[in-house]
C-alpha cells in the first residue's frame, strides 16, 4: 500500500514529505529508475516509508519526479491510479486555470485503467470553485473525491492527509477491497 500526494499550482509535495520524514525520524528516499539494459537514469522519484504496525510499511511518494515533462506526467498518473489514497495538493488559482489543470486527471480518470477510488483534494489558497471542480472530477468513475478545508501550513494539511489514511483503514475490510 502506498500514497501519493501530486501538486497543481503549487510545488509543496516534496517539501511536505521532507517534513513528515523528519518528524518521524526516518530518512527520505529516491527511487530511480532506469532503462532496462543501459543504466541511463529516465525519473528519479522521493519517497518516505512510515511505519504502519509491525511488519508493515506505508511508503508516501511525491510526483514532483525528477524527469521529462511526459514521463513526469504519466508516472504522476499511474501513482495517483494505484495509489490507496491521492493526495492532490491544489495551489492557489482562479478558476479557469484551476479546470485546465484538472483537467489531464479527469481525462485518466476516464481513461483508465483507475483503481483507486480514493482521492483526497487539499486547497492551499482561495479555492472557492474547488468542491464543485472536485465533485465533478471522477465523472460516472466511481472515484471518493473529498476536499478538505484551506491549509496555511504542511502540519494542517498533513493532519487531513493522515486523518483520510486512518479513515480508510479502519473501514471493515470488506468495504476496503478494491
Amino acid at each position: 500500500e502506498f500514497m501519493a500526494i501530486h501538486d497543481i499550482g503549487a510545488a509543496i509535495s516534496a517539501r511536505l514529505l521532507g517534513a513528515v520524514a523528519t518528524a518521524s525520524s526516518r530518512k527520505l528516499q529516491k527511487l530511480v529508475i532506469r532503462r532496462q539494459g543501459y543504466g541511463v537514469a529516465l525519473a528519479t522519484l522521493q519517497f518516505v516509508e512510515l511505519p504502519l504496525s509491525p511488519g508493515r510499511n506505508l511508503r508516501v511518494y511525491t510526483t514532483q519526479i525528477d524527469a521529462d515533462t511526459q514521463t513526469r506526467r504519466q508516472l504522476a498518473h499511474v501513482l495517483l491510479a494505484h495509489s490507496r489514497l491521492a493526495v492532490v495538493m491544489v495551489g492557489d488559482l482562479p478558476a479557469h486555470a484551476l479546470d485546465s489543470s484538472l483537467q489531464p486527471l479527469r481525462e485518466s480518470i476516464a481513461a483508465g485503467p483507475w483503481p483507486n477510488r480514493q482521492m483526497l483534494m487539499v486547497p492551499l489558497g482561495s479555492a472557492a470553485t474547488l468542491p464543485a471542480q472536485a465533485a465533478s472530477l471522477a465523472g460516472h468513475s466511481g472515484v471518493t473525491v473529498r476536499t478538505t478545508p484551506q491549509v496555511s501550513r504542511p502540519a494542517d494539511a498533513w493532519s487531513y492527509i493522515s486523518g483520510a489514511w486512518n479513515r480508510l483503514n479502519s473501514a471493515p475490510e470488506s468495504a476496503r477491497a478494491r
